[in-house]
């Protein structure tokens, strides 16, 4: 049975109701108003349309470590947040979640945004909003970023964000995912796909975990970068750990050092880039281990302070041998048995079986190939589905 909540919100509520459970609320915005540190609130199914530049607006609310806001999609229900389309030419916060000042100690989860006109998710640069968490969400076709967040020590895990494109600036503005001008932070189980700019952006950023995510097919408008996994910025930042994470079919580069400070990239996949898999062209003592890089269209680019050590091109693996190329199999990017990328690794900290650890996101088991040591959630636009580790 679901937990009860403080506050309901359902399509057919009132916001001049007390937003129990059978007496719920209207709008998303209505119980934001009404919370405090340790509510929860439930949004039931259905389509809440919104309008545009009205945002949901969440300013000087505040949670607390030990007692967040949380604010989620009822169990095995979807809600979806739909504004009217279109976007912004600017940075006008004309839709989507708007978190601003004083605001830290929120988690949302389990909800659809939608067509909003600007990110679906804005958190400004503020100090005093942090260690925001989102969790099983799916972002789309929204007028900017599915999710950009400008402060420090937010958790993203089983996000997908997609298909998010800024028409007004010819697709320069949206990713799937940014942390910017912030330090600390975690992305992990996440897919971000077919986004007009970069998948993730981690721009002017610090001390970022990425693991067990997937960055494709990002980059196709004219302005967009077209970047899987953009790693920082040319001013300090860095200090990035990107763990088991996969980058294939994106405009641009897959994997872009793009900052001075050391960051390390363990165990990547890196397939089909327009440009190259792997590039650390600006500054940094990056570490790259245990990396596979196939079928880009350039060789891959490092100034001299890089430390690429066991990866595919060091070790004269020009063909890793996957199992399959084609993206709707499950054998997608992972290791076929005759591989020569088994057991090639060193090991770095990571789980592995074998004799030692394989080349690249997904470790191989006898007599099959697997996800690494991961829950990844795909959402096949009815719903997310689980894709677990399994062996035959």
């Amino acid at each position: 049975m679901p937990e009860d909540a403080n506050y309901y919100v359902a399509t057919d509520g009132d916001d001049s109701n007390s937003g129990t459970e059978t007496n719920p609320l209207r709008t998303i915005q209505e119980a934001v108003d009404r919370v405090s540190a340790g509510d929860l609130v439930y949004v039931r199914g259905g389509t809440y349309e919104q309008t545009n530049g009205n945002p949901i607006s969440i300013d000087e609310v505040a949670g607390t470590e030990s007692e967040p806001i949380r604010l989620e999609g009822y169990p095995g229900e979807r809600p979806r947040l739909q504004w009217e389309g279109g976007s912004v030419s600017g940075w006008d916060k004309d839709g989507g979640f708007h978190i601003q000042r004083n605001s830290p100690y929120w988690e949302f989860r389990n909800l659809e945004v939608t067509e909003s006109p600007f990110c679906g998710f804005w958190v400004d640069r503020d100090d005093g909003s942090h260690s925001i968490v989102f969790e099983d969400l799916n972002l789309h076709h929204n007028g900017n970023s599915g999710i950009q967040v400008s402060v420090g020590n937010c958790t993203f895990r089983n996000v997908i964000s997609h298909n998010n494109h800024d028409p007004a600036n010819d697709g320069e503005n949206a990713d799937g995912l940014v942390i910017a001008f912030s330090d600390g932070g975690l992305i992990e189980n996440c897919v971000v796909h077919t986004n007009s700019d970069d998948g993730i952006d981690l721009w002017r950023s610090s001390n970022i975990t990425i693991r067990n995510t997937i960055s494709h097919s990002n980059g196709y408008d004219d302005a967009g970068d077209g970047n899987g996994f953009k790693l920082g910025g040319t001013e300090s930042s860095g200090n990035q750990r990107i763990e088991r994470c996969v980058a294939y079919n994106n405009a641009n580069h897959n994997f872009r050092c793009y900052n001075p400070d050391p960051t390390q990239l363990l165990n990547c996949t890196s397939f089909n880039a327009g440009s190259h898999g792997f590039a650390a062209i600006h500054g940094g003592e990056h570490e790259i281990a245990n990396c596979i890089e196939y079928q880009s269209s350039s060789d891959t680019s490092f100034h001299s302070g890089i430390n690429d050590h066991d990866n595919s091109w060091n070790l004269d693996i020009s063909d890793p041998g996957f199992a399959s190329t084609d993206e709707s199999s499950d054998t997608h990017l992972r290791l076929a048995e005759s591989s020569a990328a088994i057991d090639a690794g060193i090991d770095v900290g990571l789980d592995f079986t074998g004799d030692a650890p394989d080349l690249g996101a997904y470790e191989y088991t006898t007599g099959s190939s697997e996800w690494g040591p991961a829950t990844i959630y795909y959402h096949t636009g009815d719903g997310f589905v689980e894709v677990s580790i399994r062996s035959q």
